[in-house]
């Protein structure tokens, strides 16, 4: 029995749910997001795996935990994606952590808008 046939969803259609979910949140909107992650409210696998949902906090990338800090500053999956923030002075050369979450208005629109590329639900 296909899965559309039992009303059941798939994994494509669910993967492809959350991308179409995150076409549509603007880096304003995403600004809440930063918000929770101060907080340590997030979907990554740090987060997850404290609140057992997830059987590891680590990253896919094997460098460390996958935290709103590891992916913001050190994780080499989006080592491309960071150096383009900056090319485009987004982020000028080094911005430390503080400033991409607890900066003002203006500096968390570039953290927001780099969270929304990584298509992770930071």
């Amino acid at each position: 029995m296909l899965a559309e046939d039992s009303g059941q969803t798939s994994c494509a259609d669910t993967h492809l749910q959350e991308k179409t979910r995150h076409a549509r949140i603007k880096p304003n909107m995403a600004i809440d997001h930063i918000q929770a992650q101060k907080a340590g409210h997030c979907r990554l696998l740090s987060h997850l795996y404290r609140l057992k949902i997830s059987h590891t906090d680590q990253c896919p990338c094997d460098t460390g935990p996958q935290t709103p800090e590891h992916v913001l500053q050190a994780c080499p999956t989006f080592d491309t994606l960071r150096r383009q923030h900056r090319g485009r002075q987004t982020w000028p050369s080094e911005v430390e952590l503080r400033e991409k979450l607890w900066g003002t208005a203006a500096s968390l629109r570039p953290t927001a808008g780099f969270a929304l590329n990584t298509g992770l639900d930071i």
